[in-house]
């Protein structure tokens, strides 16, 4: 039985799986099992993911559509019997050694673990994906591709919970419970994946692009030092617009102090707890009500 489960939610976006799951596939730390589970998808993807042709992939498809991630996540975590749990949004890419660095604290310990994830903003600019670096924190936004966790402790919390029943942001709620519950996070001071924001991109799953997703898994294979390039572009913008010193950066890194930038997405996604931000959103991504 493999160690890690890696769980890819999907839905109607064909065109950027083969991306995310071969990012998986590529990974440094080959005892995993890949969980793509669709939420009631009616397009091509069980065709796409057929022709991946490796034994680690599994598909499913939910017979409906919930629109919401935590159905797909929860079953996937009910289904496998893996030690430990990650995650990949269907759109975001892992560096490879994504699951190596997290699944090291892990086994130095820790229940919960965060990377570090750099959002790719439509205008081709990155920053910071996440608001802490030196573990979650309630309050925090942290996406799910750069979280890993034992299977046991998700369970033992209740799991994934659909926003309809849980009133906030399922990923949010999820990660205050495990805290809550006694299992804090253990952040990562690695790069673990490139992530896409598909809140900020008009009508993306109205025209399925996957040409950014291409460009990076291109930077990816052939630039040996991108996560030193990359970390080094945000060390050197913070302490150009902050006039952050080396001591603060490196307090900031290691205590996980929350950026102007971050403090602002918080406020913004916790509107998620209301319908109609929510269906707003959903609207400017181009999916139905």
């Amino acid at each position: 039985m493999p160690r890690v489960c890696v769980i890819i939610p999907t839905y109607n976006w064909s065109s950027v799986l083969p991306f995310s799951i071969r990012s998986v596939l590529r990974q440094t730390m080959g005892d995993f099992e890949l969980r793509v589970v669709g939420d009631g998808c009616t397009d091509d993807s069980a065709e796409v993911i057929s022709t991946i042709g490796d034994p680690r992939v599994i598909w499913e498809n939910l017979p409906q559509n919930a629109g919401d991630q935590a159905i797909p996540n929860q079953h996937a975590i009910e289904q496998t019997n893996c030690e430990v749990v990650a995650y990949l949004n269907h759109d975001d890419l892992y560096l490879p050694h994504a699951l190596e660095s997290m699944l090291a604290e892990i086994d130095r310990g820790a229940t919960c673990v965060n990377g570090l994830c750099f959002m790719v903003n439509p205008n081709g600019r990155v920053e910071l994906g996440s608001t802490s670096a030196s573990g979650y924190r309630p309050g925090d936004w942290m996406t799910p591709s750069c979280v890993m966790h034992r299977r046991q402790a998700g369970l033992d919390v209740g799991g994934w919970i659909p926003h309809v029943e849980c009133g906030a942001i399922p990923q949010e709620s999820m990660w205050d419970r495990l805290v809550e519950g006694g299992h804090e996070f253990q952040g990562s001071l690695r790069l673990a994946s490139i992530k896409f924001n598909a809140s900020a991109r008009r009508n993306v799953y109205r025209d399925k692009p996957c040409h950014e997703q291409a460009m990076w898994e291109q930077r990816i294979l052939k630039q040996d030092d991108l996560e030193a390039e990359l970390l080094g572009q945000l060390v050197a913008r913070y302490t150009e617009n902050l006039g952050m010193s080396a001591k603060k950066i490196r307090r900031w890194l290691v205590v996980g102090a929350k950026t102007r930038l971050g403090d602002i997405r918080n406020s913004i996604l916790r509107q998620n707890r209301d319908t109609k931000t929510l269906q707003r959103w959903r609207a400017f991504k181009g999916l139905d009500d």
